[in-house]
């Protein structure tokens, strides 16, 4: 004997597994790269092998100054991405980069 459900039921079902797909796909398809610039190191974040976002200098810091390591580019992507992920603004602040360790010029 097989179990019929009502039609609404059977709509739920489908949206919340549709739902829950996407949103593994939405997390999973997030992903970093970085890249040599002409002074130093910056990264791209793409979502669905699109460029989400391309920065190929420090963010919140005064100037156009690039990462002067790979590492530094990595961590700070990958913070980007951490906060993609829980629904927050990509914004990094300069606290971030401190926390980081990531190598920046201040200016005096």
């Amino acid at each position: 004997m097989t179990r019929k459900f009502p039609k609404p039921i059977k709509v739920i079902i489908l949206l919340f597994g549709g739902l829950l797909l996407l949103g593994c796909q939405q997390n999973s398809a997030t992903r970093l790269e970085t890249f040599q610039t002409e002074n130093g190191w910056g990264y791209v974040v793409k979502k669905n092998e699109r460029t989400f976002i391309r920065q190929d200098i420090i963010p919140a810091v005064f100037g156009n100054q690039s990462f002067s390591a790979k590492e530094d580019a990595e961590k700070t992507g990958q913070l980007v991405i951490q906060k993609i992920r829980a629904g927050q603004h990509p914004s990094v602040t300069v606290n971030e980069l401190d926390s980081l360790n990531i190598f920046y010029l201040t200016v005096q």
